[in-house]
């Protein structure tokens, strides 16, 4: 809902609930062999990881040999990197899991360098050292093609059917799933931040000619019955209403997928939603991009950041 209002007023109405959560192989995971080696190489048991320190162990084990015996190198894990507003929602899951925020409840900048730099120690490492070749160039289509066709370990992706889907997942019955890992804290909790990133929604242009229909249509394309076949026939288009869940046929396709959902929504965040955040987010990730890449430390690129995002502030009066 958040997405779809502003200063208490409705302009859209809500489509597809996104919330990105942790996919591993969990054939890889159970394998006798893989958590023998696994306990001997960093002396705890291989699980689905809990903390960002654990995804790169974890990562490591996985990176750079033929673990399916298919002649192929396999690798740790894929993500979203390419430069783009989404690859800055996928990089949230880390960042703010550090304590990071990017704007306080009154709009001013509230970038942590810290936890800024922590993120980028994790995000780095996995792009420059566990990731299949051109991870820089992984949208959307490239890191879903690589967790699909069952060339990497573990993934970061949208909680969605079309992994589930026989027809666009090679390995859909080998897949378990995991709320997004955090830091622990001093007393032994996990702070988990998943993002809530992207989503979509339904939207009248304020010039259209029939605004009344246009409403009626897109109250049926957000129904819930609309939204039961939309995410049951692996449309990519997932469900933002609590009944869809409780569907017979929903529980049938989503299976193990629907706790971690829940509990992902529970605790998850949000984009940036501030006026400019256009702006905001075409500065962050060409920076970004370019941290990733090597062009310039985390230290430069957060200055670069907060300086640009005071100038868009200034220019917004």
């Amino acid at each position: 809902m958040g997405f779809d209002t502003w200063e208490g007023s409705w302009y859209a109405v809500p489509y597809d609930g996104d919330v990105n959560i942790l996919y591993y192989r969990k054939d890889l995971f159970a394998d006798t062999k893989n958590k023998a080696e696994f306990k001997k190489r960093y002396g705890y048991e291989l699980k689905p990881p809990d903390t960002w320190d654990e995804v790169l162990d974890t990562a490591e084990f996985f990176n750079g040999w033929d673990w399916d015996g298919d002649g192929k190198v396999n690798y740790g894990m894929a993500i979203i990197a390419f430069r783009f507003w989404w690859s800055v929602g996928h990089w949230s899951n880390v960042y703010r899991s550090y304590g990071g925020e990017f704007f306080d409840e009154k709009g001013n900048i509230a970038l942590d360098k810290k936890a800024f730099i922590e993120a980028n120690r994790v995000w780095t490492t996995i792009i420059n050292k566990y990731s299949p070749p051109g991870e820089l160039n992984f949208g959307y289509v490239e890191c879903k093609e690589a967790l699909a066709s069952g060339q990497v370990a573990m993934g970061i992706q949208w909680a969605t059917t079309v992994f589930l889907d026989p027809r666009q997942c090679e390995v859909y019955d080998k897949l378990g799933f995991a709320v997004m890992p955090g830091v622990k804290q001093p007393d032994g909790t996990i702070y988990r931040t998943p993002a809530l990133a992207v989503g979509k929604c339904l939207a009248i242009p304020v010039d259209s000619r029939h605004p009344d229909e246009a409403f009626r249509v897109a109250m049926y394309l957000s129904s819930k019955e609309m939204q039961v076949y939309e995410t049951i026939s692996g449309t990519g288009v997932d469900p933002n209403r609590y009944s869809v869940f409780e569907d017979p046929r929903v529980k049938e396709v989503w299976g193990d997928m629907i706790p971690v959902f829940m509990e992902s929504l529970k605790i998850g965040r949000a984009d940036i939603k501030r006026k400019g955040s256009s702006g905001f987010y075409e500065v962050i990730s060409a920076e970004l991009s370019s941290l990733w890449a090597g062009a310039q430390s985390a230290e430069k690129a957060y200055e670069r950041i907060v300086s640009q995002w005071k100038d868009i502030i200034k220019e917004m009066g």
